[in-house]
């Protein structure tokens, strides 16, 4: 792996050690200050609003400015907005600077997976973003730790998630890098993917809701539950170590049993465990700990087997970023 595969890695790693912590904080501290469970699903809804948007803005910023100017404003973007959550603390704020730091977050994934496809050498390109995934996991595994070194009632979290986004500047802005050169791109309508392959499509799709709800509420849950930030720091990164982990051998199930019985598959058993888990999650916190990792690496795979399913059908590179731009 050359040095600026390693080096966008270390960027990225360390951004998404501070959006980690940001998102599970974010939840815990709207609970704190009395937030309506509206005003909490609206302000965690436009994160993904904001990465909607993104996939309309970034692309013309990158093709302006190129990779690094890029990353280095969409980085400092998503510093200036966590450092503003605690000082706004208001459920409109929130909202719209969750928004900045979707556009932001979502960004800066776009930058380095077609830097890395760029860079990949084709032989290893596989390997490469499968390293870049489990990355992007642990990173965010790692953050939600990071909520029991401060008071969430405090500022201090929202200055270390903003510190880490800057730092995350550091190994791209200090290292002679190359970077890829813009180069034109090919759109394609969502009701031609669902005409396409309508299966990875829906997958993506409804993998985007479940996720995103996982993301905006999963620490807002383990709070409810009368979990300590200890507890909800560990419910949240065990479902995050296991779509990890799980990653890799239920993607060689695929490659050996086919994508679609797969997806189906692990569709059903993604509802199997939570049924599971309402069964047991006042009884047992270990239990409810082994559910949460079994749930995260099942359904952290759906979307990547209908990523794949989709390329399956599809002849355009790039078209992956395009489907986690618009459903994750």
């Amino acid at each position: 792996m050359s040095s600026t595969i390693a080096m966008l890695l270390l960027g990225l790693g360390t951004l998404l050690v501070g959006n980690g912590l940001l998102g599970t904080l974010l939840g815990i501290r709207a609970r704190l200050e009395g937030f309506t469970n509206t005003a909490i699903g609206t302000l965690m809804a436009a994160y993904f609003l904001g990465y909607v948007a993104g996939t309309f803005l970034v692309p013309a910023l990158i093709r302006r400015v190129g990779h690094i100017r890029t990353f280095a404003a969409l980085a400092a973007m998503g510093s200036v907005s966590a450092l503003c959550y605690g000082l706004i603390v208001h459920p409109a704020a929130w909202a719209v600077l969750r928004m900045i730091t979707g556009i932001a977050v979502l960004g800066v994934y776009m930058v380095v997976e077609s830097w890395l496809n760029e860079q990949a050498p084709h032989h290893i390109r596989s390997q490469v973003f499968a390293i870049y995934m489990v990355v992007t996991l642990v990173s965010l595994a790692a953050g939600q730790y990071l909520i029991l070194t401060g008071d969430t009632g405090a500022l201090v979290l929202f200055a270390i998630a903003s510190i880490l986004f800057t730092l995350g500047l550091m190994p791209i802005a200090t290292t002679r890098i190359h970077a890829p050169q813009p180069q034109a791109y090919s759109s394609v309508s969502l009701l031609h993917l669902f005409w396409l392959a309508p299966l990875a499509a829906c997958g993506a799709f409804i993998a985007g809701i479940v996720s995103g709800a996982f993301w905006s509420l999963g620490a807002v849950f383990a709070q409810r539950m009368g979990l300590p930030e200890e507890g909800i720091a560990l419910f949240m990164s065990a479902t995050i170590i296991g779509g990890a982990l799980l990653q890799w051998p239920i993607g060689r199930l695929s490659d050996r049993y086919g994508r679609r019985f797969i997806l189906t598959t692990v569709s059903f058993a993604a509802a199997l465990v939570v049924l599971l888990a309402l069964q047991v999650m006042y009884e047992s916190l270990a239990a409810l700990i082994v559910c949460a990792f079994l749930y995260g690496g099942l359904m952290f795979s759906v979307y990547s087997l209908s990523v794949a399913l989709m390329n399956d059908r599809l002849s355009a590179p790039g078209m992956c970023w395009m489907l986690r731009a618009v459903c994750c």
